[in-house]
């Protein structure tokens, strides 16, 4: 799983990021959804809130008074201290537990959101840091007019943060949001290219095998996504005639078998008994629990000119050497090596 972690500076337009990457297939774990989670009426940090700053933070609804709190903090360094010792353990707890449900479904590519990732936490621990970033009299900006900041408060705000400057260096991609939300987008999309070629020659590892495909001429979006991914991943692959009979490759291969549930089965069967040490995929209903393996491709399923989400996960069977289930690509690369 590639562990990215995703920051911006107040108003720099990170959420829309957020935003795109998770609509593409990743993964999100938000900081701010989290926060909001462990502030609940009735929970221990709300109550720790409401002993440290008074019970006028806890409006008559039983729910935290979350301007009041930020008024409180903005002006005074010592109360933002304390807010964070509360808080923060309470959301690191919540972010592992998502994280290893995230791991448990076997997702590629987890985008953490944190705004102030710089400030607490250490950007080593992540896999790739990508930050947001637009020139502070921007974001100023955007704080008093879109969000209706009083100035000065927008400029205790933002002086908060650690500077942008100091942040870009250490950060493996920077996306500049100094334009149209278009262009925010187009800038996005070119991250999330390399993200995905991230996580997937990290799941397949140092040596990963050659796929071939039929090339029948059947549209097929799951087969598409599949190649797309093993690509991504840096496997070899190659297309053949469906008709053709199994060939004699050197090192790990997998038979990527398209077409109706059927036909792909029979070929399967061909294949596997031709090449008994290769690893043959193909799609198939749930007739079979035994055999169905779920392999997550939601990364790999939004064509470059729509950049729309994919249909999530995608029921396969599989006939492996050993039996071995194919759950997420690491499972298909160690089942066929």
């Amino acid at each position: 799983m590639l562990r990215v972690g995703l920051t911006g500076n107040v108003a720099a337009g990170k959420s829309a990021v957020a935003g795109s990457l998770a609509g593409w297939g990743a993964t999100l774990i938000d900081a701010d959804e989290l926060v909001r989670a462990v502030q609940v009426p009735g929970s221990p940090v709300l109550d720790a809130i409401a002993d440290a700053f008074g019970a006028a933070m806890v409006g008559p609804d039983g729910y935290l008074d979350r301007a009041a709190l930020r008024t409180l903090v903005m002006r005074d360094d010592t109360a933002r201290a304390r807010l964070n010792d509360i808080v923060h353990p309470a959301v690191h707890e919540r972010r592992a537990a998502a994280e290893t449900d995230a791991t448990a479904r076997g997702d590629c590519i987890v985008v953490h959101d944190i705004p102030l990732l710089f400030e607490v936490l250490d950007p080593d621990d992540f896999d790739v840091i990508v930050l947001v970033d637009a020139p502070a009299a921007e974001r100023r900006r955007r704080l008093v007019a879109d969000r209706g900041l009083d100035p000065s408060d927008a400029d205790r705000l933002i002086a908060a943060q650690l500077p942008a400057a100091d942040k870009r260096d250490r950060s493996d991609h920077v996306i500049e949001n100094d334009r149209s939300l278009a262009d925010l987008r187009d800038r996005t999309w070119n991250v999330w290219l390399d993200l995905r070629r991230r996580g997937a020659a990290q799941a397949a590892g140092d040596r990963p095998p050659g796929v071939l495909v039929p090339d029948d001429g059947t549209p097929s979006a799951t087969v598409d996504a599949l190649v797309a991914r093993a690509r991504d991943a840096g496997m070899p692959v190659s297309r053949i005639r469906p008709d053709a009979s199994a060939p004699t490759l050197e090192g790990p291969t997998v038979f990527l078998v398209s077409g109706p549930a059927s036909d792909a089965r029979r070929t399967a069967d061909v294949w596997s008994r031709a090449r008994p040490d290769a690893v043959v995929v193909w799609p198939c209903g749930d007739d079979d629990p035994a055999r169905v393996a779920r392999i997550d491709v939601r990364p790999w399923t939004a064509p470059d000119d729509t950049r729309e989400p994919g249909p999530g996960y995608v029921a396969l069977a599989a006939a492996t050497p050993r039996g071995a289930m194919v759950s997420d690509l690491s499972a298909l690369v160690s089942a066929a090596g």
